[in-house]
């Protein structure tokens, strides 16, 4: 492994007395990319800046490869950090940003330029060695401060929400750059951020973080198919999700009544879940079709009209009330034609894939 935190809370002197950590426990494992997901708040920037060592725990352990590290300065571990505003040096290049950390560690100045070139080849930045910071994109500015920070061969790389601040283009890039980046160097990666589909797209694994506490810890599947609670179900995605119970009789796949009345087909459900308060579905795992053709689906239990419709392009929302009251949303491809071609008012049945309806219990 290379990070273990153990009970680890934090609790900043002169504020509340309710802790921006509580009880922190988690495990970190070499080469791995690894995400703090939350919304703002949540604490996972704490959490990365007690990694670092800018922040030091109220109480528990953290272990850097083995070392606890509670006293250890940042200088003096074995970890760098990218920034969110990057925090180049505007009145130095581009060669002598990435080269300052290796200047601060004494290297012979004949091994600096090597490294220098080295790293922008790393991050596709040769040809750009003289310029200053003013002078690049902001996807520019971000691999010069990875550059920077990988120079000095740190064993973790700490990433502060680095793409917040690019556009939605260029984010998108940077997702697949910093992927690859991570599988090139071999290096940990710890990356925080509040938004769901950078780290769905990037990450071996996820922490997902909520009012000081981790909700869940898994792969992007895990998370996003099986989350744990109603956070994590409605935070990680789209989803729509019904209030009831869970039906069980013998010799029959259990179903969920919802708070109106109606029976929804569940898919795989714990056999030690004995009383979910809720259910959930995706959107997009929903298609619509005319209520006579669907009348003998089992997986087609559902009726409402269509109130609105949103087109995105590439997919169609639906919005439809259903006949207990709920309203629910079915995401659907715009290269199935035949889903859509109901307007605003059409009377509908919503078709669930197989598996598709799954419990999750009411905790946050």
């Amino acid at each position: 492994m290379t990070i273990e935190l153990k009970s680890i809370s934090k609790i900043f002197a002169g504020g509340s007395a309710h802790p921006v950590l509580d009880d922190i426990n988690l495990t970190i494992n070499d080469n791995e990319f690894f995400t703090l997901l939350g919304p703002s708040g949540c604490g996972k920037t704490t959490l990365l800046r007690l990694i670092a060592g800018f922040e030091h725990p109220t109480s528990g352990t953290i272990e850097l490869f083995g070392e606890r590290v509670e006293g250890t300065p940042p200088n003096a571990r074995p970890v760098n950090t990218v920034f969110q505003h990057y925090a180049l040096f505007p009145h130095q290049t581009v060669a002598q940003n990435v080269g300052f950390g290796l200047r601060m560690l004494r290297r012979p100045a004949p091994e600096i330029e090597p490294e220098i070139e080295r790293m922008l080849r790393l991050v596709r930045l040769e040809g750009l060695a003289h310029r200053y910071p003013h002078q690049l994109s902001g996807g520019q500015q971000q691999r010069v401060a990875l550059a920077r920070a990988l120079a000095a061969r740190p064993r973790v790389l700490l990433l502060d929400e680095p793409l917040s601040a690019l556009d939605s283009k260029l984010r998108d890039e940077m997702r697949v750059e910093l992927k690859l980046l991570q599988r090139n160097t071999g290096i940990t990666f710890i990356f925080v951020t509040h938004d769901q589909g950078e780290a769905l797209s990037m990450s071996d694994r996820i922490a997902v973080l909520s009012e000081g506490r981790i909700q869940q810890v898994g792969t992007p599947d895990d998370i996003y198919e099986r989350p744990r609670s109603r956070f994590v179900a409605q935070f990680v995605g789209e989803t729509n999700v019904f209030e009831g119970k869970l039906i069980r009789l013998p010799g029959k796949q259990p179903e969920f009544k919802t708070s109106s009345g109606a029976l929804l087909p569940l898919g795989d459900t714990p056999a030690d879940d004995d009383n979910p308060a809720l259910a959930f579905v995706r959107p997009e795992k929903l298609r619509l079709g005319n209520p006579d053709d669907l009348a003998s689906d089992p997986q087609a239990r559902l009726r409402g009209v269509v109130t609105n419709k949103l087109y995105l392009g590439t997919d169609t929302v639906y919005y439809v009330d259903l006949e207990g009251g709920e309203t629910l949303r079915a995401r659907i491809q715009n290269a199935s034609a035949i889903d859509n071609r109901f307007d605003v008012g059409a009377a509908v049945r919503v078709r669930a894939e197989e598996g598709a309806f799954r419990t999750v219990g009411r905790s946050t």
